[in-house]
């Protein structure tokens, strides 16, 4: 069964915001050693962040298919990255294929 239509993408959307959400706030955390007044304005700044920066990449997906392939590359790059080499090639291949996919209305 496929997943299709505008829920599966919310839901998608909202638990990745969520999940940034928690990594910043623990990066926050992290960074003020234990005091509360940092944390609370660490959290209370990169959450603004983080809605608004989704938001507006969001956005730019909608308008420019091929972010998701160059998206796509880096996180197989990131992922895989053992052999750079090998994996710059493969996201370079995925690059052009998302381009010429996106060019010729295929996306």
């Amino acid at each position: 069964m496929a997943v299709t239509g505008t829920r599966p993408r919310l839901a998608t959307t909202a638990f990745a915001v969520a999940c940034a959400s928690v990594l910043a706030a623990a990066v926050v955390a992290a960074a003020a050693r234990g005091d509360l007044v940092l944390v609370m304005f660490g959290i209370g700044l990169s959450i603004p962040i983080v809605v608004w920066g989704s938001g507006l990449l969001a956005r730019l997906m909608n308008r420019y298919g091929w972010i998701i392939w160059i998206g796509g590359a880096v996180l197989g790059v990131v992922v895989l990255g053992e052999s750079l080499t090998v994996f710059m090639v493969a996201g370079a291949v995925l690059i052009v294929l998302g381009l010429w996919l996106t060019v010729t209305g295929r996306n």
